[in-house]
């Protein structure tokens, strides 16, 4: 009789930073209905990773979990499977919190169910030729890969139906490609197309394994799912149908088929990870000719000959395309160093909360987007830098000691050019003289809060797409992964299809022909005189012992029919602890007169435009603004902007009264139910009306202090 192995794995994950709701909806529609269909069937084997996140929440919400995970580790009916606790991408953060993650997991998992994992689920399966040696020295034994990345080293077919060995440094894993067929079967097709599936693989010997291992989410979470998968039956008649054939059909954990079965030899991974992530990961216009060019490879039905010579990107690209996500993975790798450097003169105690903020906000999912919100969604990003200035702020508290403030000139995002950092350990200021003098980073350190958390608008591959699918909306009744589902959660969104050609970072110097409008500056289709904004800017830094100064100057040119006549920006910051930041701009023409627009743009990320406790007050009553409002006002000598959840204020106080436009920064992105708009913050730009003579020197100041507030 013919026969395989079934090995059925499931990874059930949610971010740090996640909502409750969306929590809550998890557990209701896929992981408890999952984890009690499948207990009753106490024959079915199968591996269970659930990541350190959710852990941390049914440990305080739904203890119920633990009791029915546990009943079935004490019958050995699951394999629990470890992994970084807080689902970090292990080969992209230091090396050390990539061991201490995986033996945190480890740790966790024998402590609560007596159960120390042999093999981990690999973190959006993103394999590094150096990863054996990581896994080997905490303790790995085996972790499982789409088998397109053994497809790319030309291991087809029949070939693919077991599981091989690599190694680094002499220290072997074994690997388990994850079939991307079942991937798709599973739960969209007829429980029957599975059995179909291993019938036609399995073989007189009984060596061949086949293995599906994916997201828990698919089970009832992602659209259409639930009905189909729980009320239509499909588990339930999947787990029959595997009962009636086990004559033939040898279920076993990813433990008992290592211990089982030898392995099909040696091999070695290039740097990849699942086809659809590679695709991610490229340029917006190469994602999409690259996805076209798919689509029409299987339309001919050549696809999977071609296939192992299709590679796209890896996932390393995402931190040269967003530039929001280098900033908080070097962020995030600045305060590793950091933490370890201090880790003798710090008690034990402290030094264990601190490394779990840090280990916190490794978590993997706002660093990237693909198919999911991820980089795009604002409370994502927020939990990462929540973490990392809860962090920051002790390290800083520790550094400071007695001095009233700290001055770092240093190369932070390792782009061979120097950074600034001014703290006084409850705010911090990030300068990039690089990209037109910015300030690229503001943190309440005392609310944990990243003020200039904010994302630029840019081109993506799948924006081609959004006219296609306008007022569309997703057919319950198709059972579909959502990789192939392709909607739009509203109507319109090609109207908010704006792209920005600089970086939204603050303290930007614009200068623009007068007449310019709010409605243009809001779509990025201003005229920009002036090559200031992402040019770079000398600094100088000046410093006393009580307060320091930041001098950032260019020689650059106003931009008239194609020639530049010179311009000079310089800009003072004056930084003083417990009071507020001076900005003390000096403008000088060159020789020839000009008549202009000079303003100075901040950009706010501020969560949501839909809280009523996070607004704008503006103008000489302080007329109170929704962020979700174009707004353009004149004549403001004061302008502040609240976010009540945070408890943070931020107040401007201008020396001369300027002109304001405050416009909300939307982006349109992709996530599993389709197209949407989500609210990114606000581009604030503070503006005058200049009329220069030849040679004629001006001024324009102002000044920022950011404010602690009871939350709301």
């Amino acid at each position: 009789m013919k026969r395989i192995s079934f090995l059925f794995g499931v990874h059930l994950h949610q971010p740090v930073g996640n909502f409750d709701w969306v929590m809550e909806e998890a557990v209701f529609h896929a992981y408890l209905p999952f984890l009690r269909t499948v207990a009753s069937h106490p024959w079915f084997k199968f591996s269970l990773h659930i990541s350190g996140p959710l852990w941390d929440y049914f440990s305080e919400k739904h203890k119920e979990i633990f009791d029915i995970v546990g009943e079935m580790v004490d019958r050995s009916q699951v394999e629990l499977i470890g992994g970084g606790y807080y689902e970090p991408i292990l080969a992209v953060i230091p090396r050390r919190d990539a061991i201490g993650q995986l033996r945190m997991m480890s740790d966790f998992l024998e402590k609560n169910f007596s159960s120390r994992p042999r093999g981990i689920w690999l973190t959006e399966r993103i394999w590094e030729p150096s990863l054996p040696s990581i896994l080997h020295e905490a303790g790995v034994e085996y972790t499982a890969v789409d088998d397109y990345h053994l497809k790319s080293i030309g291991i087809t077919g029949d070939d693919l139906l077991g599981y091989y060995v690599t190694e680094d440094d002499a220290h072997p894993v074994a690997i388990f490609p994850i079939s991307e067929e079942l991937r798709y079967i599973i739960p969209f097709d007829a429980p029957e197309r599975t059995i179909e599936y291993l019938s036609s693989r399995a073989n007189e010997w009984g060596g061949r394994i086949a293995v599906i291992a994916d997201d828990g989410e698919k089970f009832g979470l992602w659209p259409g799912t639930y009905d189909w998968v729980y009320k239509d039956g499909w588990l339930e008649r999947f787990l029959k149908l595997l009962e009636s054939n086990l004559s033939w059909i040898n279920i076993q954990t990813f433990s008992e088929a290592l211990d089982s079965h030898r392995s099909f030899g040696r091999v070695y991974l290039p740097t990849t990870s699942y086809f659809e992530m590679n695709e991610w990961t490229l340029p917006a216009q190469l994602a999409y000719r690259f996805h076209i060019l798919t689509e029409e490879l299987k339309k001919e039905g050549r696809f999977e000959e071609l296939k192992p010579f299709l590679k796209g990107g890896h996932w390393r690209n995402f931190l040269s395309k967003y530039p929001e996500s280098d900033r908080m993975h070097k962020r995030m790798t600045e305060v590793s160093y950091l933490l370890h450097s201090l880790e003798g003169e710090l008690d034990k105690k402290s030094y264990e909360k601190l490394r779990l903020s840090l280990y916190r906000s490794q978590v993997n999912c706002a660093y990237w987007h693909g198919i999911f919100g991820g980089l795009y969604l604002p409370h994502l990003r927020d939990a990462i830098f929540e973490n990392i200035l809860v962090c920051e702020r002790q390290l800083l508290l520790h550094i400071l000691g007695d001095a009233p403030y700290l001055l770092r000139v240093k190369d932070i995002n390792a782009d061979r050019e120097d950074e600034i950092q001014l703290t006084d350990g409850k705010v911090s200021l990030w300068f990039m003289p690089q990209y037109g003098g910015s300030l690229f980073e503001i943190d309440a350190l005392l609310s944990s809060f990243c003020v200039t958390d904010t994302v630029t608008r840019r081109r993506e591959g799948y924006h081609k797409l959004v006219p296609q699918t306008e007022g569309s909306a997703h057919d319950e009744s198709e059972h579909k992964s959502i990789h192939e589902l392709v909607t739009s959660k509203e109507r319109n969104l090609s109207a908010y299809l704006f792209y920005d050609w600089y970086t939204r970072y603050s303290l930007l110097d614009h200068i623009m022909p007068p007449g310019e409008t709010v409605l243009r500056f809001r779509n990025c289709e201003f005229a920009e005189l002036g090559d200031f904004v992402n040019q770079p800017y000398g600094f100088e830094v000046k410093r006393s012992d009580k307060s320091c100064e930041v001098l950032l100057s260019r020689d650059g040119g106003i931009w008239r029919e194609g020639r530049s006549y010179p311009f000079c920006v310089k800009k003072r910051v004056k930084f003083a602890p417990g009071k507020p930041v001076r900005f003390l701009y000096t403008l000088k023409n060159g020789d020839i007169p000009q008549d202009i627009i000079f303003g100075v743009e901040f950009n706010f990320g501020l969560l949501t435009r839909d809280d009523p406790s996070t607004y704008i007050l503006c103008g000489r009553s302080l007329r109170r603004i929704k962020p979700s409002e174009l707004t353009e006002l004149s004549d403001v000598l004061q302008f502040r902007v609240v976010v009540g959840s945070k408890g943070v204020e931020l107040a401007f106080k201008m020396d001369e009264p300027v002109n304001v436009w405050s416009v909300p920064i939307e982006t349109v992105s992709v996530s599993e139910s389709g197209f949407e708009r989500i609210y990114q913050g606000n581009a604030i730009l503070f503006h005058r009306r200049f009329s220069f003579a030849p040679n004629e020197q001006k001024g324009f100041g102002f000044a920022m202090e950011i404010k602690q507030r009871d939350r709301e």
